[in-house]
């Protein structure tokens, strides 16, 4: 009983303090908001070097924005056939970290299907958001292009 006694304020702190580092979704989502805000109204004002490539053929095509410091802070990738396209947008902090991807696909026969990725400072994946007709698409293809080195990816940028 002593040791337990011992024992409980240091689990208490020890997962107090770990509640008090790590953000809740809710802060984090809105953080990932501000950045999304700020990348749009930077491109809006022609403050982001954009450069485009396109694979031969219709293959995907490749957007990479990025500000004054160098820092890549949009990745986008499109691409689709006649009948439907899906486009990845990925955003990164002032930092060059992953915050968040957004996913959309579509086709002819009005199908939708929206993916919203949150991502943590720490990298890992915080919520993942699934709308629209989701099952119309593999979770293997959302995966697919989503890229935490935009810069590298750009290099290789997937073409056959």
């Amino acid at each position: 009983m002593q040791r337990l006694r011992f024992l409980l304020p240091l689990v208490a702190f020890a997962l107090s303090s770990s509640l008090a580092v790590s953000p809740s979704v809710a802060t984090l989502k809105k953080e990932i908001r501000a950045n999304y805000l700020a990348i749009n109204e930077l491109a809006q004002r022609g403050q982001l070097k954009v450069a485009q490539r396109q694979c031969s053929g219709s293959g995907p095509e490749f957007s990479l924005l990025t500000d004054r410091s160098g820092n890549v802070r949009r990745y986008l990738i499109s691409g689709g056939t006649s009948d439907s396209a899906v486009t990845w947008q990925h955003d990164y902090d002032t930092a060059g970290r992953l915050t968040f991807v957004l996913v959309t696909y579509g086709n002819v026969h009005g199908g939708e299907a929206e993916w919203r990725l949150y991502f943590a400072p720490s990298g890992r994946l915080a919520e993942l958001v699934r709308s629209g007709s989701t099952a119309l698409v593999s979770d293997e293809l959302l995966w697919t292009f989503i890229t935490r080195e935009p810069a590298l990816d750009w290099k290789t940028n997937w073409c056959p």
